[in-house]
Parts: structure tokens; sequence; C-alpha cells
């Protein structure tokens, strides 16, 4: 209470307020605690999209909705409220207005490579590949060293399966930029095994997975994919022990049929 009262207009410490009370499951209070704020900082467009992230968690769709274009209203050249209300969007299934969000930062030319990034989301929850695809070229035209649009890309080749070898070229030049990016690492790797060359597969996705621990990150689908190579390169125990680590963190991870019957046949 004493912090409060003697930071009471600190963006920052309201970040931390907040983050520590929706950790302890007071979104309620959290929500409470920006309103507060925006009592006395009417026009901080950050608080705006903290507001709308706490309405979206509590279900009221129409206020965050509200907050966001609050948002984008104070801070129009910020990427934040253009993202998080897309995002808001895509997860009601209202895909034309996220696109709507992607094509106003391109037009306001706001943070455009992550415009781009965004337009190929949105482009992928409607289905349409080729447009993602499209956009995802496009960003990596213009911002060449971006090495999330590289790995988007790359992994919607990859769904396409016929297109590996352009997932191949798009994740290794990715890589030559960035060589400890471990999500492009992933695709990358994964795109080496359905290529049918596991040995660089599985030294691919062990770098991943490496340097995910070293940030005390895990994904269950980059586990799955270096246990697979091991699995591919005859290391049988290993490669078990590492899906069936995939599937502690995730039991609904769907496994190949292949690999399905190996963990089935271990003890």
């Amino acid at each position: 209470q004493e912090a409060r009262r003697l930071v009471p207009n600190d963006f920052t410490f309201l970040k931390t307020v907040v983050g520590l009370q929706v950790s302890q499951g007071k979104t309620d209070k959290a929500l409470q605690e920006v309103k507060t704020y925006l009592e006395k900082n009417r026009t901080t467009s950050q608080a705006y999209v903290l507001q709308g992230q706490l309405y979206d968690r509590l279900g009221k769709f129409g206020d965050a909705e509200e907050s966001l274009l609050r948002a984008i209203q104070y801070g129009p050249d910020s990427p934040d409220g253009y993202v998080q209300l897309a995002g808001h969007y895509l997860r009601q299934k209202s895909y034309k207005l996220a696109l709507v969000q992607a094509q106003k930062m391109l037009d306001a030319d706001v943070d455009r490579a992550q415009a781009w990034r965004l337009k190929g989301r949105c482009y992928e929850a409607m289905g349409d590949r080729d447009k993602a695809a499209e956009s995802y070229r496009t960003g990596l035209t213009e911002f060449p060293t971006d090495v999330q649009a590289a790995n988007n890309l790359a992994w919607l080749l990859l769904q396409r399966k016929k297109d590996v070898d352009e997932a191949i070229r798009v994740g290794e030049a990715g890589v030559k930029i960035q060589q400890n990016f471990w999500p492009l690492l992933d695709t990358l790797g994964y795109a080496y095994l359905m290529k049918g060359d596991s040995a660089k597969a599985s030294a691919t996705l062990e770098r991943a997975v490496a340097l995910m621990t070293a940030e005390r990150r895990m994904s269950a689908e980059v586990l799955l994919h270096s246990g697979m190579a091991l699995l591919r390169l005859g290391k049988t125990e290993l490669g078990v022990a590492r899906v069936r680590e995939a599937l502690k963190r995730n039991r609904n991870l769907a496994l190949p049929d292949w690999v399905k019957e190996i963990v089935q046949r271990q003890p």
C-alpha cells in the first residue's frame, strides 16, 4: 500500500502489481487496479491494453474490445493495441476483423515486420495458406532478418508437405541470421526429418532442446520432434524417453502411428 501511494502513476509498478494478482487468481482485483490507474491517466495506451487483456481473461469480450480500441486511439503509433485487438478477434474467430487490424498497422506504417506476421497468422486462421505464405514472404522481402517470419513461413510450408525443400531453404537462411532461435531450429530439424536426413535432423533438434532448456522453456512439440529423430537413428531407448517426456507435458500430442507403435512396445 505504501509503495502504491508513493508511485501511483508508475505504469511499470502497475504491471508488476497486476501480474502478481493475476498469478494469485485475483483477476478482478487486478482489473480494479488498472481502472484506478486510468482515472488519473486517461490517455495511457498501455493501460488500456492491460485492461483489455484482463477483460478478455474474465470473458468480458465487449469490454475487452472497447479497451483495446481505446488503446489504439491513444497510441496509434504503438503496435500493442493493434496486435492485442487482432488476437482478441482471432480468439473469437472473427478472422476478417483481425485481418483489418493487421492492414491498419501496414497502412499506418506501424511495426511493419510484425504487421506482416500478423497478417499471415490471420490468413492461416482463415485456412488460406497461399495468402498466409505470401504475407510471410512479403515481410521477409522487406525485413530479411525477421527470423520469426522465417519460422512461420517454413512451418507453413511443411504443412503443405510438397514444399519441404523450400522450407529447408527458408529455415537454413534464417538460422544463418540467428543461430540461437530455438523455434526455428525446431522447424528446420523437423524439415530435415521429413526429408529423410535423420542425422542432420537429430543434431539440429538437439540444439533446439539445449537452447530451450537454457531459457527455462519447454515445448512438448520440440521434445516430440527430437524424440522422433532419435528413433529414426535407431536410438530407441533415448527416443522413447524423449517422446514420453513430451507426453507428460502434453498428453494431447498426436503421435505418428510409427512412433506410437515403438513407444507401446517399450517397457
